[in-house]
């Protein structure tokens, strides 16, 4: 199961897994999902043998990080009673340029950055909500029992990008 982000040449389902629900290409529109004028949101999975790339054009206009969340806290829910060994690689595409969030969350979490500029507002939006999630999937594997036997790796290909809004300080 891998909801998230990946190159063409190595979606998910070719390669093991059992489903993948995200982006083929990188620096997408956060809400439209349109990257290089077409629209890039899909979910692959098997019928029978057979490979399908189901694209997701009722999910324009959600805010990609929530997606993943919500995908990754329902993998989690359809796997609580299972006997069976299972994982989740969750890739979330934030903070990647474009920066884009929810004008209310935008709102909610910068409403303390009185100096700081649009971007960096943005972009401490754009990980408040990835921490949130990341919060949300570890109350879901506690509720449903699953903590205590599961390993969670945290890791980022970012660093911090100085000239768009990240900074190496506390936001």
């Amino acid at each position: 199961m891998a909801p998230g982000h990946v190159h063409v040449s190595m979606t998910p389902v070719m390669r093991g897994f059992d489903t993948f629900l995200g982006q083929y290409h990188g620096a997408g529109n956060y809400f439209s999902h349109i990257i290089q004028d077409a629209y890039d949101l899909r979910e692959d999975y098997r019928v029978q043998g057979a490979f399908v790339d189901k694209i997701r054009t009722d999910l324009n206009g959600t805010y990609s990080t929530n997606i993943y969340t919500d995908r990754t806290l329902s993998l989690i829910e359809e796997n609580t009673n299972s006997t069976d060994p299972w994982f989740i690689f969750l890739s979330y595409t934030a903070p990647h340029k474009q920066y884009m969030a929810p004008k209310e969350d935008i709102a909610e979490f910068s409403s303390h950055m009185i100096y700081s500029s649009p971007e960096r507002k943005k972009y401490a939006t754009m990980m408040s909500i990835l921490d949130r999630g990341v919060g949300q999937i570890e109350e879901a594997l506690r509720r449903t029992g699953a903590l205590e036997n599961t390993l969670i790796v945290f890791t980022s290909d970012n660093g911090a990008v100085i000239d768009s809004g990240g900074a190496v300080t506390i936001l």
